[in-house]
């Protein structure tokens, strides 16, 4: 990475940052305009990618060495579809701006451990509605033992949960206080889920599908399971529909292999971006054809196309 940004004004020098942290291997997940702004959460979030990516520490002696060692195989033995589910849930919750049980911004940084006590679970259920769902007279603010822990637990999914329209069938509330990954990303998939749809207006999947369908062409999908969403088509084709000038085809392949694939998927999130999209997803998300994140991703899609729909008819009055 050179220096050549820090004689360069604010902009030019913040696109110099992203340029050098995409050359050590961090994803696209921030913009310039948001270093220039401050932006503390997304700053954080980069910042730690950074760290993650290249940290420059070396082990001291034998001791350290094996450890690092030992770390690097249980990294190397998680499961990467699990890993970046919980990423983009989590990047998700932190889009949200709960606070803590003092009032004071909370950024989750594991899910797991971050709900183990069900309070901020219970405030991300609160945020995403329906109204007044959490009653705080019942819930253990601060959690003296596991018993009042166990009860925050049981209020959240047995009530709070299962209020809010939440299937909890085979999900009890000692998932939560075991850190039971399957079921602690299947409740945040059911939040995130039913807080994209609200948020353009309560519409149901098979609605979002038909609409995006109703754009694309040929480029058609029979679901977000579809396996022809890797090649990319289909994004392509909704992204053009949006904005025509927003696909530059001299960076578009046929998705036929590997690296074909991962440079249509890595151009996708780059243009949904540039958009105003909010981008929860990875690319290897669109390789893999996730139906949860696929999803999510054409109602991000279609919220921009709303937005700059109604700026358009604005600017008309």
């Amino acid at each position: 990475c050179d220096k050549s940004g820090l004689d360069d004004d604010l902009q030019k020098r913040a696109d110099k940052v992203i340029q050098n942290a995409i050359k050590l291997g961090v994803e696209d997940t921030i913009k310039s305009r948001d270093i220039i702004s401050g932006n503390q959460k997304l700053n954080l979030l980069f910042t730690s990618l950074i760290y993650n990516a290249k940290h420059g520490l070396e082990p001291k002696d034998d001791k350290d060495k094996e450890l690092f060692e030992k770390a690097k195989m249980l990294e190397e033995n998680a499961d990467p579809g699990d890993t970046r589910e919980e990423r983009a849930f989590r990047m998700w919750a932190n889009s949200l701006d709960i606070k803590d049980k003092d009032g004071n911004p909370f950024f989750f940084h594991n899910l797991y451990d971050d709900c183990q006590d069900s309070i901020q679970m219970l405030k991300l259920m609160e945020k995403v509605g329906p109204e007044g769902v959490v009653d705080w007279k019942k819930v253990n603010k601060n959690p003296k033992n596991v018993y009042a822990v166990k009860e925050n637990c049981k209020y959240c999914i047995e009530q709070v949960a299962k209020n809010s329209g939440y299937q909890t069938v085979n999900i009890g509330s000692d998932d939560l206080y075991k850190k039971n990954k399957k079921m602690v990303l299947a409740i945040f998939w059911q939040m995130a889920r039913k807080h994209t749809l609200d948020t353009l207006g309560g519409i149901s999947e098979d609605e979002l599908l038909k609409w995006a369908n109703g754009r694309v062409g040929d480029a058609a999908i029979k679901g977000f399971s579809d396996k022809s969403i890797s090649t990319g088509k289909f994004f392509f084709a909704l992204l053009k529909s949006i904005e025509e000038r927003a696909i530059d085809y001299d960076y578009v392949f046929p998705g036929e292999n590997d690296k074909e694939i991962e440079d249509n998927a890595k151009y996708i999130i780059s243009v949904a971006r540039r958009l105003n999209a909010v981008v929860f997803c990875v690319w290897e998300d669109i390789k893999d054809v996730k139906p949860k994140m696929m999803m999510v991703m054409t109602a991000s899609l279609r919220k921009v196309a709303e937005d700059l729909e109604k700026a358009k008819a604005e600017k008309k009055e």
